[in-house]
């Protein structure tokens, strides 16, 4: 089973967030947010769930032909965003993603299928995947509609 099979398990994962158009709009404004990740195109309206970083239509592109194997697309504008999509977005933002980049040495410019496709992307991903985790589980009690504790696990 794949880490994001088990975010999706915890409580208020899959609920649908009915403010996230507003709360990403908010989070595009911090200047790291403003450009794509890919190209530096400003005001990014698109994202990618699975590494937390916004993106310009064009490089959206780029990224559905990958597949949702290696990148998720989402319109920060249009579409609608789950629970755990939302918090990808908020515990990720470019500027993370450039600073974990830049220190395994992964080059940010140039052909994005050899960028996501790389092991730094993909360390990436599972570092994103145990924060969306880590903050899910802190916070269950306040995504919950009813406020329920996770269920008991077996050990």
């Amino acid at each position: 089973m794949s880490d994001m099979d088990n975010i999706k398990k915890i409580p208020g994962a899959l609920e649908t967030v009915k403010d996230a158009h507003s709360i990403l709009s908010k989070h595009r404004m911090r200047p790291e947010n403003r450009v794509c990740f890919d190209c530096s195109a400003k005001n990014p309206t698109w994202a990618s769930v699975t590494y937390g970083i916004y993106m310009c239509l064009d490089c959206s592109g780029h990224h559905r032909s990958l597949g949702v194997h290696l990148t998720f697309v989402r319109s920060a504008e249009l579409d609608t965003w789950k629970r755990h999509e939302l918090v990808a977005m908020l515990v990720g933002g470019n500027g993370r993603a450039r600073e974990f980049f830049t220190k395994h040495k992964q080059q940010l410019d140039g052909k994005i299928p050899e960028k996501y496709n790389s092991k730094t992307a993909t360390m990436y991903k599972a570092e994103i995947q145990r924060a969306i985790a880590d903050d899910l589980h802190k916070n269950v009690k306040a995504y919950t509609a009813n406020g329920a504790a996770p269920p008991h696990r077996a050990a």
